[in-house]
């Protein structure tokens, strides 16, 4: 009885997350730019701790990126009008250690309550979130709107600077994440349409 349970529930689960996956981002057709700047907002106030880190995780990023072979070669932000990649940081929320204790004791006892024979056990996992809005710039965009993205990571068993530090590898996965999308459009783009 409890089995057609689980498979619905973890059905129901995956429907939801894919319905909540974001807009593509797309480049638009024959802009096809090989030189691109990253530049970084805030949309609200923050700790200069909090940019710095944000800034710094960028930094590495381009590193990194132009280290491989990429499609794209990438530049912080100079001018930001032209060929550019605008992230917006619109939130960050780090869950601290006193946080991550009482997100441990409260699923303790969810899971507790189920091995004892309760019926239905619970937890609740908090996560260190970020959301975001990616723009580009007018000439390589396929549309002038922001799409609002979120990435997060999980803060247990940590110091609260390793947790910010874990975090911004995760920002770092994300921004990766972004460029292999952009280049996925730009290459449905060039492909050659074929009738049927």
């Amino acid at each position: 009885m409890k089995k057609p349970f689980i498979i619905t529930s973890i059905t129901l689960c995956i429907f939801i997350l894919s319905a909540c996956a974001g807009k593509p981002i797309k480049l638009k057709a024959g802009s096809q730019p090989q030189k691109m700047e990253l530049c970084v907002d805030f949309a609200r106030e923050m700790s200069g701790e909090h940019k710095l880190l944000h800034l710094d995780a960028v930094n590495t990023f381009i590193g990194q990126y132009n280290a491989k072979d990429s499609h794209y070669q990438l530049a912080p932000c100079v001018t930001g009008e032209e060929k550019t990649v605008r992230l917006t940081i619109q939130s960050t929320r780090y869950v601290p250690p006193k946080e991550q204790a009482m997100y441990v004791l409260v699923s303790t006892l969810g899971v507790a309550y189920l091995v004892s024979g309760g019926g239905i056990g619970f937890a609740w996992f908090g996560t260190n979130t970020t959301t975001l809005g990616v723009t580009l710039s007018d000439d390589i965009a396929s549309s002038n709107k922001t799409i609002y993205r979120h990435f997060s990571s999980s803060p247990y068993f940590k110091e609260l600077k390793a947790v910010k530090n874990k975090h911004m590898k995760q920002f770092q996965a994300f921004m990766f994440e972004l460029f292999e999308e952009l280049e996925q459009s730009e290459n449905m783009i060039s492909q050659p349409q074929v009738a049927g």
